[in-house]
């Protein structure tokens, strides 16, 4: 199977020819390019070590993708649509057979069958099945099946119908709202991965999500938000008292209404305040919810964050150390490769290692004044601290380099539970004694 990854993680876009003169001109991303490229990222950097960490705890066995984002079908010439092979567990740990669909599948799950794949093969592997929910084969019949309240049937799916979900993953013909109830209770108690679009069907109303935030399974939630789709349908229908009292009970609350009345002088302000809200109405929930913009290469040297906003909601610490490593290899990658072939290709490099440096040395001295302020005694405790601070900015491994270096020039000491090499890290059950 071809490497769907290097085509979409990386972002290797195709240059066309600008007419008459013989330059080159870089294509813009659409909105269906922009997803996948946001699928396969988060697939090959995120999904890859937190499904791994999820194996090797021993107690899951099997995990789940649901992408809800839209236009699954999406393919490209350059990656045309397969039918790859998809594991499926058959009962005994580490032991898989390939099952291979009668239709070819759509690239948002040939990108996932490549993730299942790799997990699979790791030491402790861990079965991922993925499934799309195709909105064009089940659109919402009426306005008012579309907001039936909880308990109710949604475009004939009724939320206490057994519903079994077949072991290869696929298709799914239903919108997340519509499809919720019945689906919840077919993943159980298994760990999930939750990709949503609360404005793609209309907006969400706080049914839709309130099961996601009362999961006691597993639950990572990314919820995907276009700025165009903020401004260009939310804002204008808020004038509408229908959907200004969906808003207010999807945000548990109508501070939402002072941002409206700037929205004139101020719009991006508006924009970011509604995803903040949002992000709030999320946080009594979580462990973390996380606000985050996602970068794309603009052209040469020049990276920037495309119109959107990615909420990223989780209860678990590996969930959220995976997704933090995976924004920073990200934002690294994608500059550097901005910069590559430039004809000051050597002085970006040079400026990416200095400033590299000087964020290693801030830090440094952060958490070095942040141990002695609050006489932190256990490192993963100051870790977690840091990195909600600084989220995306250093990867896991980055701040256990800088204990070790503390350790080293002994600005902190550390009462070892057991007897460790030089190089280790402390732990849970590892005492810090703050210098100074």
């Amino acid at each position: 199977m071809q490497d769907l990854w290097a085509d979409y993680a990386g972002e290797a876009l195709a240059t066309v020819e600008a007419g008459g003169g013989g330059g080159l001109r870089r294509r813009r991303l659409t909105e269906q390019a922009t997803l996948m490229a946001l699928r396969a990222w988060l697939l090959r950097d995120y999904m890859l070590p937190y499904g791994a960490s999820l194996g090797a705890t021993r107690i899951f066995q099997r995990c789940y993708w649901l992408d809800g984002l839209g236009s699954p079908h999406m393919g490209t010439a350059a990656a045309p649509l397969l039918a790859p092979e998809i594991p499926e567990a058959t009962g005994k740990r580490g032991r898989q057979k390939p099952v291979t669909p009668d239709a070819p599948l759509p690239l948002a799950l040939q990108l996932a069958s490549e993730t299942a794949r790799q997990l699979a093969r790791l030491e402790r592997p861990i079965t991922l099945y993925s499934f799309a929910l195709d909105d064009k084969r089940g659109r919402r019949k009426t306005a008012q099946g579309a907001h039936a309240p909880a308990g109710q049937a949604r475009n004939g799916i009724e939320p206490s119908a057994g519903m079994s979900l077949p072991k290869a993953g696929g298709l799914l013909p239903a919108s997340w709202p519509e499809l919720a109830p019945a689906l919840l209770a077919a993943l159980g108690q298994s760990a999930t991965v939750f990709l949503l679009n609360p404005l793609k069907d209309g907006l969400f109303r706080y049914p839709d999500l309130a099961p996601l935030y009362q999961r006691t399974a597993p639950t990572e939630l990314f919820l995907w938000l276009s700025h165009k789709q903020l401004e260009t349908r939310l804002l204008p229908a808020l004038r509408a008292p229908a959907e200004a009292a969906a808003l207010t009970n999807l945000l548990r609350g109508d501070r939402w209404k002072g941002l409206l009345a700037q929205e004139a002088v101020y719009p991006e302000r508006a924009l970011h305040g509604l995803v903040e809200l949002l992000a709030e109405s999320m946080r009594p929930h979580f462990l973390s919810v996380q606000q985050l913009a996602f970068p794309m290469r603009g052209g040469p040297a020049l990276v920037e964050a495309a119109p959107y906003s990615l909420l990223f909601a989780t209860r678990r610490q590996d969930s959220l150390f995976s997704l933090n490593d995976a924004i920073c290899k990200r934002a690294r990658q994608l500059l550097a490769e901005s910069q590559r072939g430039t004809l000051n290709e050597e002085w970006f490099s040079a400026q990416r290692a200095e400033q590299s440096t000087a964020q290693m040395a801030a830090l440094t001295q952060e958490t070095l004044a942040l141990g002695r302020a609050q006489r932190m005694r256990r490192w993963p405790d100051l870790r977690l601290q840091l990195l909600l601070k600084r989220f995306g900015q250093q990867t896991l491994e980055e701040y256990d380099q800088i204990i070790a270096s503390l350790l080293a020039r002994n600005e902190v000491s550390c009462e070892w539970r057991k007897q460790t090499g030089e190089a280790a890290i402390p732990g849970n059950e590892d005492v810090l004694l703050w210098r100074g």
